[in-house]
């Protein structure tokens, strides 16, 4: 959503580097930014929801057959 950029192998090592890199997190601030704060603020909630709603990342190191 924030980027333009084309990741080359979809792996999390990749996506980790990529979240993590200086253009990334510029990009998000940015972007946030360019909403404002009400409209931020509601983004954030509806990101908070999804991801509670699915429960979340399983714990590192554990099997999960859906994400494979």
């Amino acid at each position: 959503d924030y980027c333009d950029i084309f990741l080359t192998h979809d792996s999390a090592s990749v996506r980790k580097a990529h979240n993590t890199g200086w253009k990334h997190l510029m990009q998000v601030r940015n972007y946030y930014a360019a909403l404002g704060q009400d409209s931020a603020q509601s983004v954030i909630d509806e990101i908070t929801k999804a991801y509670e709603l699915t429960g979340g990342m399983p714990p590192p190191g554990t099997f999960h057959p859906a994400l494979i």
